[in-house]
């Protein structure tokens, strides 16, 4: 009967480290997960100025109310700001980066996006607005 309750203590003492052990690298692959996910946000910000850059060449060629829709899924948080013209990535950290778009882009107004970004480039009155 002796074993079995010294069996009984060595199976918690076990289980006890093994569970310590986890929480330990939990935390740590949170953070790891974070980390990429900011990364690919960040990408695919990138993806998306140059496409604008590029888009933004082409409607300058193109004749009166010629537009393009841009539609990219976010993780993290995205803010179109108009005064500089820019693009931030927000991250649950609290980490940013500041992307600046193209000189000949206006934007409408200065909006932040969750989830889904869905914006159109248009040219009017030969000026490119971005809404």
């Amino acid at each position: 009967m002796n074993s079995n309750g010294q069996l009984s203590i060595e199976f918690l003492l076990l289980l006890t480290a093994i569970l310590a052990f986890l929480s330990v690298f939990t935390s740590a692959f949170s953070e790891l997960e974070e980390s990429s996910l900011y990364a690919i946000d960040v990408q695919n910000a990138k993806r998306f100025v140059n496409e604008l850059n590029n888009s933004s060449k082409t409607l300058s060629l193109l004749g009166e109310g010629s537009q393009k829709q841009f539609s990219y899924k976010i993780i993290n948080e995205w803010e179109l700001k108009d005064s500089p013209v820019a693009l931030i990535v927000h991250s649950n950290s609290g980490k940013n980066i500041s992307l600046q778009l193209p000189e000949n882009i206006m934007l409408e107004s200065s909006k932040n996006f969750k989830e889904n970004l869905i914006v159109v480039l248009k040219k009017e009155n030969g000026k490119l607005i971005l809404n």
